[in-house]
């Protein structure tokens, strides 16, 4: 387990003026396994710790430059090339006294990076934060993040721009530990190979989203061409985020809201898993859904009519001078349920947050404060960094829709996007695998929808029974 010397509140006082406000000194990490925290949430004092550090342990304030550590994705593209490119053309240019530098993680996720720099007591001031993706909740459920609170509180920020299901995602035991850069709906938009369609005489309904999901696989069926390897629909069926928009489209969830129980064994969630199934069994609109490459690959050579991701690949793919899409692009909305009119929707919203080792936390918290704010939320889209800021000031904004009007489409279908339901053991990484390992023998042909959501429900709920990790 995690055992740290929790630190306690740095005096007021404004690093602006040159003071090195640190907040205490580092927290010293003496081991890590997947133990939790029990004792008053994240970041609590575990019992037989020892005492918190002292006011005259604390280092003196210095004078002269600030240099902050951001530990990050791989880039140099998306949204770790803006931050780069962004920081010195203005956050240092405005605070010139504070140098950024950056930690790259490669060959490893945020999340394992972050336990690593724990153990070592090497923890940067900023990290990244990802509850579905690849720096996980985890760091926060283990005190490896401190909470914004009393920052928000001091300097009267108003958190409520962002959306509340993006606040709440990085949010444990009423406190704040992080805020998102960008966010989106979920892998709700649909991108579409107008060469492909048009074609074949298709007309997709790009500009209102006014098909329903009979619609889309007729369209697919239309365009496949097994004999020219052109097919028409690869579904994205990873369950972090792929699938449990589809599982929402037909009224199915992944998790309770208290993250205590799978519902993958329900009767609307095996109709989702059977649809997304039958697009190879069935439908045959496309020849492999455990493909080689991948359905953006597939996509991007101009072989594959449909597929669905989330809105990041809007900046990728129209910015200018890109060279990865030759053929004539056509983006929109997720076909809504033929019966009952569904869309599913799942917020994601990777935040960045300060680390409990953070030397310098008023610096972080200020690249923090700048990195979300809304002039980066709507120019990261145009710098080809990927999905906007999870504002409503960004997704509302006329400079986002002149880009693209899907970003206006969205907003108006879904207005919010929908919540996600976290495992309440910070399982989230181990959850999700499990459920891939067995639904890939659906999509194999090995066994079927029945027994693999019976299956699946039963390994998840194992891991879900048990106390924290």
């Amino acid at each position: 387990m995690i055992v740290e010397i929790v630190e306690r509140p740095a005096p007021e006082g404004s690093w602006r003026r040159q003071r090195n406000r640190s907040g205490g000194t580092r927290r010293r990490f003496l081991g890590v396994s997947g133990a939790l925290a029990k004792a008053g949430g994240s970041g609590a004092l575990l019992a037989g710790c020892g005492a918190a550090t002292s006011e005259a342990e604390r280092p003196a304030a210095t004078q002269g430059p600030v240099t902050i550590t951001v530990l990050t994705r791989a880039g140099p593209f998306g949204h770790t090339g803006w931050y780069k490119d962004v920081t010195p053309r203005v956050f240092e240019q405005q605070l010139p006294h504070v140098k950024v530098e950056w930690d790259e993680v490669t060959g490893a996720t945020v999340a394992q990076k972050l336990l690593t720099h724990a153990a070592g007591g090497t923890l940067p001031e900023v990290s990244w934060i990802n509850a579905v993706g690849d720096g996980g909740h985890g760091g926060i459920a283990r005190g490896l993040f401190r909470p914004l609170d009393p920052l928000i509180k001091r300097d009267r920020f108003d958190k409520g721009v962002f959306w509340k299901t993006a606040l709440d995602v990085m949010s444990a035991n009423g406190r704040q530990f992080g805020l998102p850069t960008h966010g989106h709906f979920g892998a709700c938009i649909f991108y579409v190979n107008l060469q492909l369609t048009r074609r074949s005489g298709i007309e997709v309904p790009l500009a209102d989203a006014d098909w329903t999901t009979d619609q889309l696989v007729d369209m697919a069926r239309r365009v496949t061409r097994p004999e020219a390897e052109e097919w028409g629909f690869w579904p994205g069926t990873d369950i972090g985020q792929n699938r449990v928009m589809y599982l929402r489209t037909f009224g199915a969830e992944f998790l309770t809201p208290d993250g205590k129980r799978c519902l993958l064994d329900t009767g609307e969630a095996q109709g989702g898993l059977e649809w997304l199934w039958a697009t190879q069994h069935r439908f045959r609109v496309i020849d492999n859904l455990r493909g080689a490459g991948g359905s953006t690959a597939r996509f991007e050579s101009g072989k594959l009519a449909f597929i669905n991701q989330t809105p990041g690949l809007v900046a990728e793919w129209k910015k200018p001078g890109q060279e990865r899409i030759k053929h004539e692009l056509g983006i929109t909305v997720a076909p809504r349920h033929a019966s009952t009119g569904r869309r599913g929707t799942q917020v994601n919203a990777p935040s960045m947050g300060l680390t409990s080792g953070a030397k310098q936390a008023d610096a972080g918290w200020e690249w923090i404060k700048f990195i979300t704010n809304r002039e980066n939320g709507v120019n990261q889209v145009q710098g080809g960094a990927g999905s906007p800021g999870a504002r409503n000031d960004v997704w509302t904004d006329e400079r986002l829709h002149k880009f693209d009007p899907v970003y206006r489409l969205i907003e108006r279908l879904y207005r919010q996007p929908g919540p996600v339901h976290l495992p309440h053991n910070a399982t989230w990484f181990e959850t999700t695998a499990e459920v891939d390992k067995t639904l890939t023998q659906l999509w194999e042909g090995k066994i079927g929808v029945r027994e693999a959501s019976q299956q699946a429900t039963q390994q998840v709920q194992a891991i879900l029974d048990r106390g924290p990790a």
